[in-house]
Parts: C-alpha cells; sequence; structure tokens
C-alpha cells in the first residue's frame, strides 16, 4: 500500500490524499480531497481515470517517484 498526501500552497492541513493498494498482483487506485480542515473527504478520482495517468509510470511498477 502506497499513500501520498498532499497539502496545497498556502494550505496548513492535507486537502487531498491519494491511495495505491495491491490487492491479487493488481492496484487499486483512489485519490480524496476536501476543501476545509473540517470537511469531509469526498472521492476525487479512482479505477481507470487513474491507471490512465499511471501507466506512464508502468516500468516501475506503476508508481511514480521523484528522481
Amino acid at each position: 500500500m502506497i499513500v501520498k498526501t498532499i497539502v496545497r500552497p498556502g494550505a496548513k492541513y492535507v486537502g487531498q490524499f491519494a491511495v495505491m493498494r495491491k490487492v491479487a498482483g493488481r492496484w487499486r487506485f483512489i485519490e480524496y480531497e476536501r476543501s476545509s480542515p473540517t470537511a469531509r473527504y469526498t472521492v476525487l478520482a479512482q479505477g481507470q481515470l487513474c491507471v490512465d495517468c499511471h501507466v506512464e509510470a508502468r516500468s516501475n511498477d506503476y508508481v511514480f517517484t521523484k528522481r
């Protein structure tokens, strides 16, 4: 499982987080967002939408890394 947190510029709270979870050899993707520190998280993206981007990192098991 990989979890990435995202803090928008100027914000003092985590506004987004993304989760990659490998199940039976396949990655499952979901990303959540919220508009304020007290707001509930809602789904921003999941499934094929995420795969369409992560396919660019196929050679690295679909995981983007900073190099």
